[in-house]
């Protein structure tokens, strides 16, 4: 299995409130981001996704699966979620 770059993980919501975009950050410090603004775009620049988890915005990966749980929705229809509940279940 490929080995996962992203250490840190948040789930921000697009701004028209239909669906959300994983930004990531590598041991590095590079920042990436799932939306098509910054997977397209050359050379990269920081999306409003990124700049938005930069500022402390967004829910952490974990923070959104315990939501959707708490509400009584699916958890893996997080973006990631089967990812980092198959690295939680291992521990």
């Amino acid at each position: 299995m490929k080995e996962d770059k992203w250490i840190h993980r948040w789930i921000v919501e697009s701004e028209s409130g239909h669906g959300s975009y994983t930004v990531g950050q590598d041991a590095g410090g590079n920042w990436g981001c799932s939306c098509p603004a910054w997977t397209w775009h050359v050379p990269r620049r920081d999306c409003k996704h990124i700049t938005t988890a930069r500022m402390g915005g967004g829910r952490t990966l974990t923070e959104a699966i315990v939501d959707r749980m708490k509400g009584g929705e699916d958890p893996y229809a997080v973006p990631d979620a089967q990812r980092l509940i198959r690295r939680l279940k291992r521990m």
